[in-house]
């Protein structure tokens, strides 16, 4: 971001001398730790003679003013600018300005998005990049001109930033902060500012001047000086309409199997891709771009992203390499294609200023072996939270470098999630660390898909003033943001709520199977619980603790809403928690699981309790547009009871491998009396249970588990489109227990081994032992999912479990399980343990798989 300044003063912390303006401070003044609550009534009897005076003693000193000759185009923005400016200033001082088409007459004139009568020659965008400023104040006339009406949002989102001291904090009634002011006024000064990023995006919030939409999280992204213009998404299903080619051009679809596969819609755009390396592809793609930037809107660039989840067709999969990480690649034949419609684009319309934007993502995401056609524009697909960890920051950085060889400018699309992560996720410096690197290396756009649901508290509004500044100094910015949020006597308790989330995710989450299995994937599984793991109880009660404090000490409603949206989010995060069957210690001895086994019976219907509780407030956020979660909960498969299962099943397979003999006795004796005692159904229930599994009432549903069979079936191996390393078999040289493991070979996008089988309503347990090689790219992990269905055939639930990541222990054979009760109305389950992304040479084993319920002997 480049700056001019010169003698700025903060309306809030000005003296007669005024000071000048950092470049970190002039991002709203957060980075300067302004003092913005109230002004210093001693301030405007101190203020230079020479001030620009807007308002004061209750009147107004200035008027809006937009252009009489405003283009047409520019007026929902000018529109926008001057109705922010009116609002804002009202709301610090009670005044209402005026707004007018052309000099005013008595009034300083506050011309907005053109250069007035009175602006000086020093004011001039010239030079600047989209969405660029100059803002002048000079005594006879403020000035708020951008590079393009982009520009002009942004420059009057700075005035009310800094010169009345607005903070736009959070989305919603309450969600920016406006000062009391007895007068604006401010020295005069001339301010130049451009982002250090040219496209910026925080999906879900909005961008660009969306001031007056009625989703309130458009409203608040659109304060936060996000715009974007570049395009990169899944693409192929809008270049490749089934309605229009799928007769006429069959060839452009897949074939699998020895099928052609033509998608059934024109809005599918997952599943499928084109068969890229057919010369019959090429001219339907260049009409599509050139039709594209033939529309009035159009902006120059036009999204050519593959289709997501692959898709490929057979022949087209028979052409993929082998990355430097051992991963298999088809970017040489996706980029050979884009190669060739950039060329015939630029043949029909005779030049190269247009942009081809695309994702490098999963089986796209690493460089090709050739350079790229200049209008081509890779936007890498990698979750940021990788650079907590300096391998894994580096191994992104290897990404970096293959593109930039080949591609003349970059763009990056990050998953900073947020739902349905449950608990905050904050990594404030390794952001920054990670979007420097970025801005030093060509990457010119940013998307961040965040889905943001406000129980991170700052993340959103600190990621966007990263992405305008991102040398600023983000702790600053991050204590200035909590005390404008919270008050001054709550904004100590709101920072100690973030800082200890920024400690857990970046001291304790790196080395973690969650962290660690993402190595190479695009992001790291948002439905992976392992961080659950390491929260405990206290940890979550003690967050809990700041945010009571925080709102408790709030002086303002304004501070009471926001505090609130972070509040309410924390409580589903609590109750997540607090139910959550986190991996148990084993006890020492016996006296110990004694100890465990009655506090856990004491614990089971408060576990119940926060386990309902966390449906009922997904319930209740549904109708919030704030508080919404758009996943997670039981109908994302996040969804458990309360029941600690694996320390019923820890503690009754200790009881039964011992009996009732000597040390044991007193387990058994401590379970029975607490079943006669309890008046508790939910704690005679997770009694009754443990004593199934103690006495041996438990049988293993899985067939063929061991392999015994001397065949693969029942077991179905699903392959993903990536699939390269040959087809799954039979091993007997690399066994646990059974005669056989079943060997998968690398590469693979991923995968899964399943079965279906009949289930009863009630406790499960699937196990699956696992053993990867060692290689030199120890990627990919494992995860359980289940598919639950009732008797006619219809699936009325999903359930999803932890992930293990391959590096750990490579080499080792090691157990991946999922415990859960299943629903009323099951008949059938369905137990995958899915596979992701691990590399050539790497064979993973699979045995001894078993899947447990309780019998009702």
């Amino acid at each position: 971001m480049s700056i001019e300044s010169s003698n700025v003063v903060d309306p809030t912390t000005a003296t007669a001398e005024g000071f000048t303006l950092s470049r970190r401070g002039l991002l709203g003044g957060v980075g300067a730790g302004l003092a913005l609550t109230a002004l210093p009534g001693s301030l405007v009897a101190r203020a230079a003679d020479g001030d620009v005076v807007l308002v004061s003693d209750g009147q107004p000193r200035c008027a809006v003013v937009i252009a009489a000759d405003a283009p047409a185009g520019d007026l929902k923005t000018l529109n926008a600018a001057a109705t922010l400016i009116v609002d804002t200033v009202k709301a610090a001082t009670g005044v209402t300005l005026s707004v007018v088409r052309g000099e005013p007459t008595g009034l300083t004139p506050l011309y907005v998005g053109h250069r007035g009568a009175r602006t000086t020659d020093a004011c001039t965008v010239d030079g600047l990049a989209r969405d660029g400023f100059c803002a002048e104040y000079v005594p006879a006339a403020v000035t708020l001109l951008g590079q393009g009406s982009s520009g002009t949002w942004i420059a009057t989102l700075d005035f009310t930033e800094r010169i009345v001291g607005a903070a736009h904090l959070l989305p919603g009634p309450g969600g920016t902060a406006v000062p009391s002011l007895p007068a604006v006024r401010t020295a005069p000064s001339l301010v130049r500012q451009e982002p250090d990023f040219a496209d910026r995006r925080i999906y879900s919030l909005g961008t660009g001047t969306e001031y007056t939409h009625s989703n309130p999280d458009a409203v608040f992204g659109s304060r936060l000086k996000l715009f974007m213009e570049s395009r990169y998404s899944h693409a192929m299903t809008l270049v490749y309409p089934p309605s229009v080619y799928g007769e006429t051009i069959p060839e452009i679809y897949p074939v699998r199997d020895g099928v052609r596969r033509i998608p059934t819609s024109d809005t599918l755009n997952a599943n499928w891709n084109p068969r890229w390396q057919d010369p019959i592809t090429i001219q339907p793609a260049v009409d599509y771009v050139v039709a594209q930037l033939a529309e009035p809107d159009a902006t120059g660039w036009v999204g050519m992203g593959m289709n997501d989840n692959g898709g490929y067709s057979d022949d087209t999969k028979a052409l993929g390499l082998i990355d430097s990480d051992g991963l298999f690649s088809l970017s040489d034949v996706f980029c050979d294609w884009l190669n060739k419609v950039a060329a015939g684009v630029e043949a029909a319309v005779g030049h190269q200023d247009f942009h081809l934007g695309f994702l490098a993502y999963n089986d796209i995401r690493s460089a090709p072996t050739f350079d790229l056609h200049p209008s081509l524009v890779p936007h890498i697909t990698r979750d940021l939270f990788g650079w907590t960890s300096e391998d894994l920051a580096e191994h992104d950085k290897q990404l970096i470098a293959g593109w930039a060889a080949r591609a003349g400018k970059l763009g990056w699309w990050d998953y900073a999630w947020g739902n349905p992560i449950m608990i905050p996720r904050l990594y404030h410096q390794a952001q920054q660390r990670a979007l420097q690197y970025l801005r030093d290396h060509d990457v010119t756009s940013v998307f961040v898909e965040m889905d943001q649901n406000f129980g991170d508290g700052s993340k959103a509004a600190l990621y966007a003033k990263l992405l305008w500044d991102v040398d600023l100094d983000v702790m600053a910015a991050r204590d200035e943001w909590c005390r404008r949020t919270a008050g001054d006597a709550g904004g100590p308790h709101l920072q100690a709520f973030d800082q200890l989330w920024n400690d857990f995710w970046t001291t304790i989450m790196p080395t973690t199977e969650y962290a660690r299995g993402g190595k190479g994937m695009s992001y790291f599984w948002y439905f992976d619980c392992d961080y659950l793991n390491h929260v405990s109880n206290d940890l979550i009660d003690t967050s809990q603790a700041h945010l009571d404090a925080a709102l408790a000490a709030t002086t303002t409603e304004g501070e009471s809403q926001r505090v609130t949206i972070v509040h309410r989010q924390h409580e589903y995060y609590r109750a997540s928690v607090r139910s959550y069957d986190r991996t148990p210690t084993t006890p020492a001895d016996f006296g110990e699981a004694v100890e465990q086994l009655q506090q856990l019976a004491g614990e089971v219907d408060e576990r119940v309790a926060f386990a309902n509780r966390r449906v009922e407030l997904l319930e209740e956020f549904k109708s919030d547009p704030i508080l919404r979660h758009g996943a997670g909960g039981p109908a994302s498969g996040l969804g458990w009871n309360g029941w600690p299962l694996k320390s019923a099943w820890q503690l009754g397979g200790m009881m039964h491998e011992q009996g009732r003999r000597s040390g044991a006795a007193g387990l058994w004796q401590t379970a029975e009396r607490l079943v006669r005692e309890t008046t508790s159904d939910e704690v005679r229930g997770w009694l009754r249970l443990l004593l199934d599994i103690a006495e041996g009432r438990t049988e293993n549903i899985a067939v063929n588990g061991d392999f015994s069979a001397g065949t693969i079936d029942p077991w179905i191996i699903d392959t993903a489109s990536g699939w390269q390393g040959g087809e799954p078999s039979l091993s007997t040289e690399v066994v646990r227990n059974g005669p056989a493991s079943l060997r998968i070979v690398g590469p693979t996008t991923g995968g899964g081994v399943r079965q279906r089988v009949p289930a009863k309503p009630g406790f499960l347990r699937s196990s699956y032992w696992f053993r990867a090689t060692p290689t030199e790219n120890p990627l990919g992990n494992v995860t359980n999912t289940w598919l639950i269905f009732d008797a006619a055939g219809k699936r009325i639930a999903l359930m999803r479990g932890e992930s293990k990541a391959l590096e750990t222990d490579i080499g080792s054979w090691r157990e991946i399980t999922m415990l859960r009760n299943l629903p009323e109305g099951t008949a059938e389950v369905e137990c995958y343990m899915s596979y992701f992304r691990f590399a050539a040479q790497t064979e993973l084993h699979v045995a001894d798989i078993s899947y447990t319920q309780t019998t009702d002997a």
